[in-house]
């Protein structure tokens, strides 16, 4: 895709709270993946801007910039902006990427990522440059590449929607902790949740045929990375049209300190498969009359029984 050749503007959506900094003791690094890449470092924002639309400028593109200023502002954005602008740029962090993602056209629109959140996984699972200069050299390169989306009650998910445990993290995160805490905020909600949570086991169904066991928790993944570094899926790929899901089956306190732990250590060989199972599907069913904790991206969503699908080949991004 040539850029230069755009007869309009580039938007650049981006979240000027994305990317608190804190220190963390390196368990907490290891689980969170916190700190990633040289793009997390809030006090940079502003300079980064600047670079970015004095770097395409230069090249004869036109960047506008669109703040966001509260939750769900980006998928607003996105959306009015996508109906004239094939392509769009985002900065921040996989919250604000999944809130424009749910906004743009996919089947129409390109998308350009600057990551500059905590965590980064979808920049993670395509792949792309650390490097900051490298990375606008490649969007200005154009070069494209169509990826899945998974969906989860009508809501967009490239990364990866999380039922029961993570998703109560993420629901206390996002509410109370993350917005001033950042990461640490997450690494808080977890410990909380690691010893004190209710959980309810559940019953599912994978491409229609009912899963013998009962689940108390699982994580559904468009790609192999979750929470910055952590390779949950070795093989899973963004584009392979497969969901692939974590099946936690036991509830206790001990069990759910062991998850932590294999998901820290990246080392699942202690779970046994009563314990920790991983399948893949392209559609996915949660048989409950109940409702439970649901994030999609690492952003909640609320208490739903939904199901989960895949779409192929659904968005295309500059990679």
């Amino acid at each position: 895709m040539d850029l230069k050749a755009l007869d309009t503007f580039i938007p650049l959506i981006y979240n000027p709270y994305a990317g608190k900094e804190y220190a963390l003791d390196p368990f907490m690094k290891a689980l969170t993946g916190f700190p990633h890449g040289k793009l997390v470092k809030k006090k940079d924002y502003q300079k980064y801007i600047n670079s970015i639309i004095t770097f395409f400028k230069k090249q004869g593109v036109t960047i506008e910039c669109f703040p966001t200023k509260y939750g769900g502002h980006a998928t607003q954005l996105a959306k009015k902006l996508s109906e004239a602008h094939p392509v769009m740029f985002v900065m921040g962090g996989d919250g604000t990427i999944n809130e424009v993602i749910n906004g743009i056209h996919t089947q129409k629109s390109t998308l350009g990522i600057i990551p500059f959140g905590s965590s980064n996984v979808l920049a993670k699972n395509l792949e792309l440059e650390d490097d900051f200069d490298t990375l606008l050299k490649n969007l200005l390169a154009g070069e494209t590449q169509k990826i899945d989306l998974g969906v989860c009650h009508g809501r967009y998910f490239a990364c990866m929607a999380g039922v029961g445990f993570d998703a109560a993290v993420m629901r206390r995160a996002s509410t109370y902790l993350k917005p001033k805490l950042g990461t640490l905020g997450v690494a808080a909600s977890l410990l909380h949740y690691s010893l004190f949570y209710n959980i309810k086991n559940f019953h599912i169904s994978l491409d229609g045929e009912p899963y013998d066991e009962s689940v108390a928790s699982m994580i559904v993944c468009n790609g192999k990375y979750y929470a910055g570094k952590l390779e949950l899926i070795q093989d899973a790929k963004p584009d392979d049209g497969k969901l692939h899901v974590l099946l936690f089956k036991k509830s206790s306190l001990n069990h759910r300190v062991d998850y932590v732990q294999a998901l820290a250590s990246q080392n699942y060989n202690k779970l046994s498969p009563a314990s920790l199972e991983i399948k893949t599907c392209t559609h996915l069913d949660i048989i409950s009359s109940r409702h439970f904790p649901i994030h999609c991206d690492a952003e909640y969503i609320g208490k739903l029984s939904p199901s989960f699908s895949i779409l192929k080949q659904q968005l295309s991004v500059i990679v």
